[in-house]
């Protein structure tokens, strides 16, 4: 049962939040691996450029943090893929997938799938799969 899960996390919280982070960092590195994986042949052809940098998350009970983002380069746009929060209402983490000017919400659950909605919306769109992965980054990018 999800409520059970949700529960059972929110305690390890507040018991150990060095290895919820640990956790979380490793969450995100799978990411990321994976988006790098889906991103082989267009960073090979020279169609986009991919690096990471690390910023400071401040999370309450967590306390600071570093994580990293992963900068998406094309020649005429960046798109972020950037850590919001580990503690997040009804979810197990939240990444977020922006440009300046459009913004995808990642959400983790308690099974460990990422699942994404636009900012603004209430309910999540569908899993995050290579197709949609390729959808979202087509519309961001656009």
């Amino acid at each position: 049962m999800e409520f059970l899960k949700n529960k059972r996390e929110e305690m390890r919280v507040h018991l150990d939040p060095q290895s919820v982070i640990r956790d979380w960092l490793a969450q995100q590195d799978a990411l990321y691996a994976q988006i790098r994986y889906w991103l082989t042949q267009p960073e090979r052809e020279g169609l986009i450029r991919i690096r990471d940098e690390q910023k400071e998350v401040q999370e309450e009970p967590l306390g600071r943090y570093e994580a990293p983002v992963l900068f998406l380069e094309t020649d005429w746009e960046t798109l972020r893929v950037e850590p919001v929060a580990r503690i997040v209402n009804g979810a197990m983490g939240r990444i977020d997938m922006h440009t300046k000017n459009q913004r995808f919400i990642l959400l983790q659950n308690a099974e460990q799938h990422w699942y994404y909605r636009r900012e603004g919306a209430t309910h999540s769109e569908g899993k995050l799969y290579e197709l949609t992965f390729e959808r979202l980054l087509k519309e961001l990018l656009a």
